[in-house]
């Protein structure tokens, strides 16, 4: 698995993830997609005028999101990570790719609760060896900025 993160604006992340299951019919549980503390870290490098605290996705904004599956139905759950993780969005293989906009909306909003870690993680169902899953997901933060004192 690798993630790579693009930092489009203080309040905007896309993250890149590729997943390879390994072996069948081993699943992917609750691997991270999004994870706020690399994210914090990299809006600090990006914006080293502000003291950020924290970078929980708030909502997704788009998701694009692909299978190349053997697998017989293959699905990925979002889920927003907390305690019990709340499920953020549902992907069929049968849909595939998926490519879906909640912008004017405000997007896919986080109800994580208690624990709430403010990743975003996958897990998937009836996938097979050697299926690989792409997800692209552009996220609106939930930063909170404190200015410096100058």
């Amino acid at each position: 698995m690798a993630t790579t993160y693009q930092i489009t604006g203080l309040r905007e992340v896309v993250a890149y993830s590729t997943f390879t299951i390994a072996t069948g019919p081993t699943q992917l549980t609750n691997s991270v997609v999004y994870n706020a503390a690399t994210v914090l870290t990299n809006l600090q490098t990006a914006y080293p005028g502000l003291f950020l605290t924290t970078a929980n996705a708030a909502s997704i904004l788009h998701i694009y999101a692909s299978f190349s599956s053997s697998g017989t139905s293959p699905l990925a759950v979002l889920n927003f990570d907390a305690t019990t993780p709340v499920v953020a969005l549902d992907i069929p293989a049968k849909t595939n790719p998926v490519d879906s906009d909640f912008c004017s909306f405000g997007g896919i909003q986080s109800t994580a609760g208690a624990g709430n870690t403010g990743n975003i993680t996958i897990t998937t169902t009836g996938a097979a060896a050697g299926d690989v899953i792409t997800i692209v997901l552009k996220v609106l933060v939930a930063a909170n900025t404190l200015p410096i004192a100058g």
